[in-house]
């Protein structure tokens, strides 16, 4: 899916204490659940996400109240750091639909590997916020071999956890369709939990993750306007683009309704946040309270 609005969310919460680091220092993230939910605690405080998705234009994203990235490969921390960002950063895994077969068992033990070298190197890098493994690995997999692929993250995010016990792993994933979040949920324990891709589906988000029993924290990695698959077609087959009006419609009320005030979601009712591929947040420099309103 093309990236417009990215973005991770983790509700707030207290229980166990998080290790506090110095300024400059590697920081400790932590998931913990509330009593209808889940928080993001960074150094021991709550975080809350506002962020894009990508590395360009960050000042331009500081600007607008903005304080967090999504990466899509192991790079870009140093220049968020320098200016006080933290980053979701990507740890690329290649997907079936681009010739990787989850069932050769050599093949993923080297995306293993070079997963675990990846976060031995930057574990202690100051603007780390949290892992995620991959982006739509299931894509176009059937059945099938989506099971091979929820067994080998599984073992990635098991690596992850050997080799950094400070940041929560997730996998992000491409909507919630064929009930994908019950196959995760049997197959993927080791996750802290799971980024969900989505845009025109925004709307009825929660009710799609309550449906398919899933209980663990769930993060929006990826909203905004409708995708040209969800739109209407021309009588020559090309999809029509909605307004910018429609556009801002659809931003605005799919925060509202699937976003903010979710206890399983780690954005304001979920800590955490939207991450966008526009460089200005939705909602640039408001509080979680008045994004609510």
């Amino acid at each position: 899916m093309k990236t417009h609005i990215c973005f991770l969310s983790l509700l707030a919460a207290l229980l166990t204490p998080a290790i506090v680091y110095a300024a400059g220092g590697p920081s400790g993230v932590k998931i913990v659940r509330k009593d209808k939910g889940y928080q993001l605690l960074r150094n021991g405080q709550p975080y809350f996400v506002k962020g894009v998705c990508g590395g360009s234009r960050l000042d331009e994203l500081v600007a607008a109240g903005g304080n967090s990235i999504r990466t899509y490969g192991a790079g870009g921390l140093d220049r968020a750091e320098s200016r006080g960002l933290t980053v979701l950063l990507g740890l690329g895994l290649r997907p079936m639909r681009h010739g990787l077969d989850y069932g050769d068992t050599k093949a993923v033990a080297q995306q293993a590997e070079r997963i675990r070298r990846d976060v031995a190197k930057l574990k202690d890098q100051p603007a780390l916020l949290m892992w995620a493994l991959g982006n739509e690995l299931e894509l176009g997999a059937s059945r099938e071999d989506r099971v091979k692929i929820w067994k080998a993250l599984n073992g990635f995010a098991e690596v992850v956890k050997k080799a950094d016990d400070n940041h929560p792993v997730i996998a992000v994933l491409a909507g919630l369709g064929d009930g994908k979040l019950r196959e995760l949920d049997e197959h993927c324990p080791a996750l802290d939990g799971v980024g969900i891709n989505t845009y025109g589906a925004i709307l009825s988000l929660p009710e799609a993750v309550s449906k398919q029993g899933w209980t663990r924290p769930w993060l929006v990695t990826e909203f905004g306007p409708r995708g040209h698959w969800e739109v209407p077609k021309t009588p020559w087959g090309l999809p029509i683009e909605d307004s910018s009006t429609q556009k801002a419609e659809l931003y605005l009320k799919g925060y509202r309704q699937a976003i903010a005030g979710q206890p399983a979601c780690l954005f304001d009712g979920c800590p955490m946040s939207q991450y966008s591929g526009c460089v200005s947040h939705a909602f640039p420099k408001m509080k979680p309270a008045e994004a609510q309103k």
